[in-house]
């Protein structure tokens, strides 16, 4: 089967087993799409490529954007296994609680970062 027609992308082939398309269009285009793929009995799922409000929030909070004068408390912060950018804190690894910070370090990574911290203070 053959698609084709589709402004922005090219002709879509499918051999009857599992196909992977990367296309280029809009929601009404996709759904359109999908309707018709599914009408004919064929199973599908899309997926976009472009982030959601939330994984925006996300990255603009991991990046500390909009706060120009933000500054790391430390040059290994933004690696840190304690980060975790969907919540604000400046740092978790100090601002968690000292039984959770106990339980994490049983994780070699968050060991590391927290022996390696020159702001961490507590349990080691």
């Amino acid at each position: 089967m053959t698609l084709s027609g589709f402004q922005g992308s090219r002709p879509l082939d499918h051999s009857g087993g599992r196909t992977i398309w990367k296309m280029v269009g809009t929601v009404e285009g996709m759904q359109e799409i999908k309707g018709s793929l599914e009408s004919k009995g064929i199973t599908v799922k899309v997926f976009s490529e472009g982030q959601t409000p939330e994984q925006d929030l996300t990255r603009q909070r991991q990046l500390a954007m909009g706060k120009p004068d933000y500054v790391w408390r430390t040059a290994q912060c933004h690696r840190c296994f304690f980060l975790n950018p969907a919540i604000e804190s400046t740092c978790n690894l100090m601002d968690w609680d000292e039984g959770v910070v106990s339980a994490a370090l049983a994780v070699p990574e968050a060991k590391y970062d927290a022996e390696s911290c020159p702001n961490r203070t507590g349990p080691q």
